[in-house]
């Protein structure tokens, strides 16, 4: 009777479980076969609009593009809810396989699998919907395309805007519950091999291998092509500002950089998308204010140097070294500070902790040569410079990021929203020229531009740069960044090695290091294109054109100006060289032998003289007599003229001499009878007055004959062996001839208004 009643049970249980899978296979293939039917719905709709016919128009004004919207929006929840379910089941499969035998488990994944009953509200295979997915979202792309359509798609905006800002994401990664448990089975897999090879029993069965994780290889393909897809459709509706306006709101602008930036294994041709669309998304100024507040442009600008010219290992190092020290010296002088805010405690706190700064600078120049000399697997894997971030976190900055990883891992976040961004690599033109293209996007909001001479990573406010002489401003003329082909021969750049640490990691440093990668031949056009539009955005700024003048960014782009038979950018590189003399004096008065009257000048701006090749003044002072000559017969180089009130004390005694001049014959006019010049005539007697003051500086007045016999060699002896160098301050020449006053006469104007 027993076994009667038990043997009814499992019949009952079995047939109930019968119609349980029944039910499941129904409704499982009802939904395949609408998904059948939409996808049929989908392919039609994206001919009709890829013909953008007279059936197109129609189909849209129809509201067909309303209805792919709520399509996606649909068939992405469906996606989710297909993806959780598996990876639900998923989960009990290995938990079940990480139970010991005694408690049922152990029964290996794949049978675990089995035995796990799915839910009675089943769905298709995650792929299958998101090949629907796909079809629907090329559909929408494809209506997107048309300016027509685009009108009227701009009216069903929220409903384009929201899928479309969910499906360009990359396919979530692997729970990081799936993967703590796949480790714990894998090590108590092992550690069972491990016992029984001691214990020389018997050796058990192996285990049934594992899933794969995460989801299917195959849903990973599909979503990454939907993704895609979605992408350019979103850059496609970004062409219209009112689509474009609402798109911002959605948040897609951090999307698009992640993705442009390689974040979540995204894939080429889905960054290729992402940073096309972020180079249209950023017409709008509150998309460039949203990539600007997370420095969007800056870990933009390391993924260009990191494809085009990675840094090796030394230059890595003595990056690292510097964060370092700064990180150090940062946070001895905020507790100097909170020493001596404190009162009685404090001042007692500061006379025991004397020296905090040097102290600390030491302790992180001896850390630096530690990471400098550590195994370089963990430097590449930025483990470095952790004990700089625990430091910050001690000093009551947690968020610092002055010690922490490599110069290149990318890192840019500050105390903002969201993790930071991190920059990966692309051997991808295509990728490459949209990254580029969305930097020069970027770089029409003037914040961003003056990002790029700061430091590289946000999380250091300060990066050592006062210690190098950083501080206040800089004359024109920094450090070479490296030497051009041919310019050995045509007079030379100064090297790379003068470059210290703080030079090389400013963003406009890396920018400039990714242009000069770059090679002249043998590379898709697209890239050097997208390039000088990038560099052309950044020489709007005066500092940043300034650096690049000097860091051999001016020179390339001269070259390639000057092929213009043979380099396809040729003319866009001349127009980037228009622009970038248009913030640098010094380096447009070498470039076209004059300089407008309109053209103001400040402290430190110097003529280099007829030289075949720009040189910096920093490389002039470091070049000293061994610069080359302007012609072989030459005794000496040609003399570079420099004005500088900062350190020529000759130039600053003239500028007091004339303005007291100046306003003592202001006061003369006021109260004689030359009270009726107008300002104009009033202006040209300061030039004459100008003239007369050069004239008596530089030798007096003289006729043209006896300015053939006129002789300023000596003079200009004495003041080369005064300065020791080829550089000499105009202040201090007492003789010269038409290029020195002419040098003199433009100084002065300048410092008169």
């Amino acid at each position: 009777g027993t076994k009667a009643k038990s043997g009814g049970a499992v019949s009952a249980e079995s047939e109930e479980a019968d119609q349980r899978t029944a039910v499941r296979a129904a409704l499982v293939e009802a939904r395949t076969q609408h998904l059948a039917h939409v996808r049929a719905g989908a392919e039609a709709c994206a001919i009709l609009l890829a013909r953008a016919d007279v059936h197109g128009l129609a189909l849209a004004r129809a509201g067909a593009i309303y209805r792919l919207g709520r399509v996606l929006a649909v068939l992405h929840a469906r996606v989710d809810v297909a993806l959780s379910d598996e990876a639900q089941r998923k989960m009990t499969a290995l938990t079940a396989a990480a139970l010991p035998p005694k408690a049922g488990g152990g029964k290996g994944a794949a049978a675990a699998a089995a035995a796990v009953e799915p839910p009675l509200d089943a769905h298709p295979a995650s792929h299958a919907y998101i090949g629907v997915l796909d079809t629907a979202a090329m559909a929408l792309s494809n209506a997107l395309r048309d300016s027509r359509l685009l009108a009227a798609a701009a009216r069903a905006h929220p409903l384009i805007a929201v899928p479309l800002t969910a499906l360009c994401k990359p396919m979530p990664p692997v729970p990081a519950a799936e993967l703590e448990l796949r480790e714990a089975l894998q090590a108590a897999e092992e550690a069972r091999e491990a016992a029984a090879a001691k214990g020389g029993g018997k050796k058990e069965a192996p285990a049934a291998e594992l899933p794969a994780p995460g989801p299917s290889a195959e849903a990973r393909a599909r979503w990454c092509a939907v993704a895609t897809t979605s992408t350019i459709g979103l850059a496609r509706a970004a062409l219209d500002p009112s689509l474009r306006k609402t798109l911002c709101k959605t948040g897609v602008v951090r999307t698009l950089l992640s993705v442009s930036l390689g974040g979540e294994g995204a894939a080429e041709e889905h960054r290729a998308a992402a940073a096309a669309a972020l180079a249209v998304m950023c017409r709008a100024p509150e998309a460039r204010s949203a990539a600007q507040g997370v420095r969007g442009c800056v870990a933009l600008v390391n993924a260009l140097e990191l494809s085009l010219a990675p840094e090796d290992e030394e230059t890595k190092a003595a990056a690292r070294a510097l964060r370092a020290r700064a990180e150090a010296v940062r946070i001895a002088r905020m507790a100097d500070e909170e020493a001596k805010a404190g009162g009685g405690k404090g001042k007692k706190g500061a006379v025991g902790g004397g020296g905090g700064e040097k102290a600390a600078a030491a302790a992180a120049d001896g850390k630096a040569a530690k990471a400098g000399s550590a195994d370089k697997g963990k430097a590449d894997k930025g483990k470095g410079g952790g004990d700089g971030r625990g430091k910050a976190e001690r000093g009551g900055r947690g968020d610092a990021a002055g010690g922490g990883g490599d110069a290149q891992d990318g890192a840019v976040g500050e105390e903002r929203a969201g993790p930071p961004l991190k920059a990966v690599a692309t051997k991808s033109t295509d990728t490459q020229a949209a990254i580029a293209l969305a930097v020069a996007a970027l770089l029409a909001d003037s914040p961003t531009r003056r990002d790029l001479c700061g430091p590289a990573d946000a999380g250091v406010a300060g990066d050592g740069s006062n210690e190098a002489g950083g501080a206040g401003e800089a004359p024109e003329g920094v450090a070479q960044l490296g030497a051009l082909p041919g310019d050995d021969a045509a007079g030379g750049v100064a090297s790379s090695a003068g470059l210290t640490g703080t030079d090389r990691s400013t963003p406009i440093m890396r920018l400039s290091r990714a242009f000069i990668a770059l090679p002249l031949e043998g590379v898709q056009p697209g890239v050097p294109r997208a390039l000088i539009a990038a560099v052309k955005a950044a020489a709007r700024d005066l500092e940043c054109a300034q650096l690049m003048c000097d860091n051999g960014v001016f020179m390339r782009l001269v070259t390639i100006s000057r092929s213009t038979s043979t380099h396809p950018a040729a003319a866009l590189a001349a127009d980037a060289v228009r622009t970038l003399l248009l913030n640098c004096p010094s380096a447009r008065y070498w470039w076209e032998r004059e300089l407008p009257a309109t053209v103001v000048t400040r402290d430190g701006f110097y003529d280099l003289g007829r030289r075949q090749v720009w040189w910096s003044l920093d490389a002039l002072k470091k070049a000293g007599v061994a610069a080359p000559p302007l012609l072989p017969v030459s005794p000496h180089p040609p003399e570079t003229l420099i004005a500088d009130t900062r350190v020529d004390q000759s130039l600053r005694l003239y500028v007091q001499q004339v303005e007291e001049a100046m306003a003592a014959e202001r006061r003369r006019r006021a109260e004689g009878e030359e009270q009726w010049l107008s300002a104009e005539a009033a202006d040209l007697s300061h030039v004459y007055y100008l003239q007369e003051f050069v004239a008596d500086t530089m030798g007096g007045r003289m006729s043209l004959a006896e300015y053939e016999a006129f002789d300023c060699s000596d003079d200009l002896l004495r003041v080369r062996q005064l300065a020791k160098s080829e550089v000499l301050q105009v202040g201090q020449i007492r003789r010269g001839r038409a290029r020195h006053r002419a040098f003199f006469f433009k100084v002065r104007a300048r410092l008169r208004g």
